[in-house]
């Protein structure tokens, strides 16, 4: 038996024959299966993990024309893994079979229609299409040198560092703002074990952005890196507004009065990885300019020392991203059910995949000698990056945005006011102040909810 390796791109060499290969995740989740018997190559792709919803659904909410059947088949039913069991002598099974290939055909054949390629995630099928959307050469797409162009034209913006400037830039790239704002809030007599954690009052408000990371990558007053930084060392950096910068310090600092903790210092055994810091000394950190501005607001600094720094030209969020937000964005408005869930994942799945690391792990298959069965090695490898940087800027903008408007709260209606905080949502104790609310436009704030007690874990 021959092991065949396991990652995107893979192909079964000639000289290979009865054998298998594959996509397949750690957790042993197949993405892409690829048998080779006789000379024949046949390959499987999961659909599920472009569009995870049912069949069903998908075809009625993408407008299938093949006609639904009455009824379902369970296709994990232990029948069908008997040596004995034979498909094509179950006319009801084959029926179905049938009906439900026809119907993922209309699917891919819709969603191709509209842009998506063969890759085989939704956040893979995102830069895809987001490639396509930024070079904006339709009368060439078909033709031989299409794809070699537009990856020529994308790697002009969004280049493929070195390991040590995307390591560096790396440091910078941090996730959503989960707080649990404790400090001077009325707790409840009824309040759980975990003090603090249930709040009772009259009445409690949250507020979602709408969209809030294609909203940044959209935004025209939010700059963006591109191309390959340069590095300058702290004596000799003097920051400008035409640039951006990923910023290495080494700093003491301490949050200020009734303000807001935002950073996370990861990799350091004095602090949990979700925790949002109040006090550090001599910290080594890296931060995007976005960051180290809002740091500045947040926190008295105590030392602050400047190692160095990645400088960046700049490009607007509207002139690298804008359309590919208004397509997807304007694609989700007009749609609904699974259809709508597919347009909003290929908007919120852009930035993160501009941000992939360069090592992936995966399961290499193979069959055992042992007992005869398929089994995965964990194997580690490394891949072509993307664009570090613009994903590192994107979340920076997303906790700007999130955390300014909760401080605003704290600053104009007084402190605790702001309870919690989830990324893209703020749950306060009175309405909201000073921002845009607004249930559908990009960017302003919904007022999705409001309730007289919850519990913030």
């Amino acid at each position: 038996d021959k092991e065949i390796p396991a990652f995107a791109g893979m192909t079964i060499p000639k000289e290979y024959d009865d054998c298998f290969g594959g996509i397949i995740d750690t957790n042993g989740t197949i993405y892409k299966l690829v048998i080779k018997h006789n000379g024949i190559t046949i390959t499987k792709k999961d659909t599920f993990r472009i569009i995870p919803s049912s069949l069903d659904k998908i075809g009625k909410d993408f407008g299938c024309k093949t006609p639904k059947l009455k009824g379902t088949v369970d296709y994990n039913d232990p029948k069908y893994f008997e040596d004995e069991y034979n498909a094509f002598d179950d006319e009801v099974t084959m029926k179905y079979f049938i009906h439900d290939l026809d119907l993922t055909k209309e699917i891919l054949e819709i969603i191709i229609a509209e842009g998506m390629s063969d890759k085989l995630t939704i956040a893979s099928n995102a830069l895809e299409r987001f490639k396509d959307i930024f070079y904006n050469k339709p009368e060439e797409v078909g033709t031989k040198y299409y794809k070699k162009n537009r990856e020529h034209y994308y790697r002009l913006y969004f280049p493929i560092l070195s390991k040590e400037e995307d390591r560096s830039v790396r440091s910078s790239y941090r996730g959503g703002w989960c707080y649990n704002n404790t400090d001077g809030l009325p707790y409840s007599n009824e309040r759980g074990s975990i003090k603090g954690d249930y709040h009772k009052m009259e009445l409690g408000y949250t507020y979602d952005v709408n969209s809030l990371y294609p909203y940044c990558l959209s935004n025209p007053d939010f700059k963006y890196p591109i191309g390959y930084g340069k590095f300058i060392l702290g004596n000799d950096l003097k920051m400008d507004d035409k640039h951006v910068y990923v910023i290495h310090i080494i700093t003491s600092f301490k949050i200020k009065e009734n303000h807001l903790p935002f950073l996370q210092i990861k990799n350091n055994f004095r602090y949990a990885p979700n925790e949002f810091v109040k006090e550090g000394f001599q910290e080594d950190i890296w931060l995007t300019s976005v960051d180290y501005e809002l740091f500045k607001k947040q926190y008295d600094i105590k030392y602050l020392h400047i190692c160095g720094a990645y400088e960046y030209k700049t490009k607007t969020g509207k002139e690298l991203f804008g359309e590919y937000v208004k397509t997807m964005y304007e694609g989700k408005a007009n749609s609904t059910g699974a259809k709508r869930t597919f347009y909003k994942l290929l908007m919120n799945s852009l930035y993160g995949k501009l941000g992939s690391s360069l090592t992936t792990y995966g399961g290499e298959p193979f069959i055992s000698d042992k007992d005869n069965a398929v089994h995965l090695h964990t194997v580690e490898q490394e891949i072509e990056g993307n664009y570090i940087p613009a994903a590192a800027f994107c979340t920076a903008y997303g906790r700007f945005t999130t955390v300014s408007a909760a401080q605003k709260q704290e600053d104009i209606n007084g402190a605790g006011t702001m309870l919690y905080s989830d990324t893209d949502s703020i749950h306060l104790c009175k309405p909201a102040v000073g921002i845009e609310v607004d249930p559908k436009k990009l960017g302003a704030w919904d007022n999705e909810a409001t309730w007289t007690k919850a519990r913030f874990v």
